[in-house]
């Protein structure tokens, strides 16, 4: 596959997301421009002084390094506890953020590249996370950017470092695991047990969610039951086969059996 730079492949996203719309005190960071945009086909994005990177001819000969952007170098300590929340940033815990950014990360192009590293793959989303995830696998919204790796501006101009050096990027699209938005109604507080018959979920609304992202704007939760819904065979690990009594399954975009 082709890629342009590793910005046009950040915009084209924005084409296949229900995302957040425009609004005035996410310009630094979301992915859309169009102020009137009705739908996620009317987003739109620029890339100001970009110019075509040309991929190379076999991705498997370039050296690449992976990394976690928040635990390789922190550039811009500003942006490290962007949100003010509790425990958003502590450069003494392994599971909590330690601040590294993008700033940070062209500090050590110049050391990557002389170890003759060709390529610099960052791995987890680049789009907003939860706040104290600092892995970035639990995405929000997948066209707004994380602000604790810094702004649309850092990105251009990492990927624009990255390229004068002839060296390439590769971007995690993290999309198999989510964010902790959803509840299961009467097991807030609690393990869920698994039901074949799924339980009727809510929103969480957590009041520390950054930017008033309480829900999925590309998913949605819906609790009306599809009847015509068959489910598959089930067999105990002797080969007896259950017998299942469901009464269908949910509409929703998500599946709501529990906790598995």
């Amino acid at each position: 596959m082709r890629l342009a730079t590793a910005a046009i492949s950040l915009l084209t996203l924005a084409g296949f997301a229900s995302a957040a719309p425009y609004r005035d005190d996410l310009v630094q960071w979301n992915l859309n421009t169009n102020q009137n945009a009705q739908s996620p086909l009317d987003y739109q994005s620029t890339r100001p002084g970009g110019k075509y990177t040309k991929s190379p001819d076999n991705w498997r000969a370039i050296p690449f390094y992976t990394l976690l952007l928040d635990k390789f170098a922190d550039g811009d300590p500003s942006n490290n506890d962007f949100f003010a929340t509790p425990f958003e940033h502590d450069w003494r815990e392994t599971q909590l953020r330690f601040g590294g950014d993008l700033k940070g990360l062209v500090s050590k192009l110049d050391y990557l590249q002389g170890m003759g590293i060709g390529g610099i793959f960052i791995s987890g989303t680049p789009f907003l996370n939860m706040l104290w995830q600092a892995d970035s696998y639990s995405p929000i919204d997948f066209t707004v950017l994380d602000p604790h790796w810094g702004v649309w501006d850092d990105w251009r101009n990492m990927i624009d470092e990255i390229h004068s050096r002839g060296m390439y990027l590769m971007m995690d699209f993290t999309v198999g695991t989510m964010a902790d938005l959803i509840g299961f109604s009467g097991h807030l507080n609690e393990s869920t047990p698994f039901d074949l018959n799924e339980y009727s979920a809510v929103w969480k609304h957590p009041n520390y969610m950054p930017w008033n992202f309480t829900e999925y704007v590309d998913f949605d939760v819906i609790n009306d039951r599809n009847d015509s819904c068959i489910m598959p065979k089930f067999w105990q690990d002797d080969g007896t086969v259950v017998d299942v009594q469901t009464n269908g399954c949910l509409a929703s975009d998500f599946d709501q059996y529990g906790d598995i």
